[in-house]
C-alpha cells in the first residue's frame, strides 16, 4: 500500500474518531442535563469540566474540535505534514 493510501486511511479514521467523540459527548451532555453545546469545542470542555474525560486531556484536545471541521469542509487542503503536526500535539 502506498503512502497516499496510508494517508487517506489515517485521515478517514481520524475524522471518524473525532466525529464519534463529539457525537457521543453531545449525547452524554443531553442525558446528564449538562446543557446544550454551542459548538464542538464546548463539548470537549464540558466533558473535561465534568471529569467524564480527564480534564487535562480535554484541554489538550479542545483544538481538535475545529480540526474536525477542517477535515470535513477543507479536505482538499489537508496535507500529510499538517495531520502529522496536529496529531503529534495531542499524543
Amino acid at each position: 500500500m502506498g503512502d497516499a493510501d496510508n494517508f487517506a486511511i489515517f485521515e478517514h479514521h481520524l475524522r471518524r474518531a473525532l466525529e464519534s467523540l463529539l457525537d457521543i459527548g453531545r449525547h452524554i451532555m443531553a442525558k446528564q442535563g449538562l446543557g446544550h453545546p454551542t459548538d464542538y469545542r464546548s463539548i470537549l470542555l464540558t466533558l473535561g469540566r465534568e471529569k467524564i474525560l480527564p480534564p487535562e486531556f480535554a484541554e489538550k484536545i479542545k483544538g481538535m474540535a475545529g480540526y474536525r471541521n477542517h477535515l470535513v469542509h477543507g479536505y482538499a487542503e489537508v496535507t500529510l505534514e499538517e495531520v502529522y503536526q496536529v496529531t503529534s500535539l495531542i499524543c
